[in-house]
């Protein structure tokens, strides 16, 4: 008895032991695969495959390799497709494009990541954002903007507020501030306008938004801010906080009453009163003393009056004199009493 010698799968004659190989198979024992393209009953058929590809040995399809589909492997995986037979759905973003043999994203410039779903970081642009963007000459100075940022595809500088020009190193002139310098400032009254925000710092004497009030009375400066110190009806100066005093005071804060002898604005004028009177602090008026009257005190009081003003009526007798202050009488010689009316 002899033994059947046949390999994969192929049919033994029990008459002579030969082997009928399946489709794919050749040789004596069916032990050998077809050859590299051919196909079929004893590898007799040519594989029709295009660029080289293989076929199946058994019924001559093609084998695509990934990123190819069609009879014979003619057409290459559409768009959105790739791996073997096309079946894979490319996960690009942003208009990369993919890889039809394995599905890797090639992202278009200004963009990264695995899915291209990632802007360049601030700094970089183009491809692969590997270019650094030229945004500004003031890096690590006060003058620099906070970050320098350009457009990750061309690397046009995209300015902070507060700049502008091809590199982001012009500030806004004094009437514009914003992104691109496109607001208008509103600030008056000389209030400088902040580039990058518009608020208005105000000059000193002008409050509000735009700087457009005056202080109220009881407040100067910068803005406002500071309280004025002035008293007794002095006015404050909007801008520096100095008083101007009422007629009749005197001081920084107009906290004295002009001195004796003095009167007027800031107490300059000086009294023109006699016999000791003082004069009004406001305009200067003489303030006789009792025993003088005129317009300057300069006067006593005539024969047999006395007092304030000399209104009061002297009562002396016999020829005594009387005192142009108290009214005390000044007896004549043989003469005593409170009126000189009693003989000595």
């Amino acid at each position: 008895m002899q033994f059947c010698d046949c390999h994969n799968g192929a049919d033994c004659n029990p008459s002579n032991g030969s082997c009928t190989c399946l489709t794919g198979w050749s040789g004596q024992k069916c032990d050998m695969p077809c050859p590299e393209g051919y196909f079929g009953i004893s590898c007799s058929e040519r594989c029709n495959c295009d660029h080289g590809v293989e076929c199946d040995p058994a019924n001559g399809e093609c084998i695509c390799p990934p990123g190819y589909h069609g009879k014979n492997c003619e057409l290459q995986c559409e768009e959105g497709h790739f791996g073997i037979s096309c079946k894979d759905i490319c996960v690009c973003r942003n208009n990369a494009s993919c890889d039809p043999t394995n599905g890797v994203c090639s992202c278009k410039p200004g963009w990264r990541g695995q899915h291209c779903d990632r802007p360049c970081p601030d700094g970089r642009y183009g491809a692969g954002c590997k270019k650094i963007c030229n945004c500004s000459s003031f890096e690590n100075t006060e003058l620099a903007p906070l970050t320098m940022k350009c457009h990750p595809v061309t690397g046009e500088c995209l300015c902070n507020e507060g700049w502008i020009g091809p590199n982001c190193q012009t500030s806004c002139p004094s009437n514009r501030w914003g992104f691109g310098c496109k607001e208008e400032c509103l600030c008056m009254n000389g209030g400088i306008c902040d580039r990058f925000t518009g608020n208005c710092d105000c000059p000193a004497g002008f409050m509000g938004p735009h700087c457009e009030d005056e202080c109220p009375p009881d407040l100067y400066g910068p803005n406002c801010s500071s309280h004025c110190l002035c008293m007794h009806n002095g006015t404050c100066n909007p801008k520096n906080g100095t008083c101007k005093c009422a007629v009749g005071w005197t001081g920084p804060a107009c906290e004295f009453m002009c001195p004796f002898g003095r009167y007027g604005i800031n107490c300059e004028q000086e009294c023109d009163c006699m016999h000791g009177a003082s004069c009004n602090r406001t305009d200067g008026t003489c303030q006789c003393l009792p025993g003088s009257i005129g317009e300057k005190c300069e006067r006593t009081c005539p024969h047999g009056l006395f007092g304030e003003r000399c209104e009061e009526l002297c009562l002396c007798e016999n020829g005594a004199s009387c005192d142009p202050i108290s009214g005390h009488c000044h007896c004549a010689p043989g003469w005593r009493g409170r009126k000189c009316n009693r003989r000595e």
